[in-house]
């Protein structure tokens, strides 16, 4: 196999894809144009997207864009909570909005997902913090240690 079509492949499987629409190689519109000059279609924000290449089809991709962003905030949100985050969410969204926040930054949905999704991973290294201490160890990293040397005996 040549290195096009593996890079093909990788396209085509999706594991590309974040479930943030900021970060993802979509942007959030559900199609990617590769470097070969294929469409593939995202996993997690293509759904009931046209292909680009439809001839007269009306999508209304405004709309589209502030479902998967309120999509992703809700998935934030869920995955905070699921860690043990017992605070406001909305709360900590703003204040980590405003932490970063430039004077040219406008609120928009996406600065609120990237918000939420900064929220969500500290609720989680917390969550794994916790953890971790309620285990005997210091740390998580501690702990991540401990596993990694433990996987290491294992092979041996």
């Amino acid at each position: 196999m040549n290195s096009e079509q593996n890079y093909f492949n990788e396209m085509q499987s999706g594991l590309w894809a974040d479930r943030n629409p900021s970060n993802c190689l979509c942007r959030g519109t559900g199609w990617v144009n590769s470097d070969l000059d294929t469409l593939h279609k995202c996993p997690l924000h293509g759904a009931g997207v046209p292909s680009p290449l439809g001839e007269g089809d009306l999508f209304d991709y405004a709309a589209h864009s502030l479902r998967i962003m309120r999509e992703a905030y809700a998935g934030f949100r869920n995955a905070a909570s699921r860690a043990g985050f017992k605070g406001n969410f909305r709360l900590e969204c703003l204040a980590m909005m405003m932490a970063t926040r430039t004077r040219d930054t406008t609120m928009t949905p996406a600065v609120w997902v990237d918000a939420a999704e900064s929220v969500c991973v500290c609720a989680e290294a917390a969550a794994e913090e916790a953890e971790a201490v309620a285990n005997g160890f210091s740390s998580a990293l501690e702990a991540r240690f401990a596993m990694y040397a433990e996987e290491e005996r294992q092979e041996r």
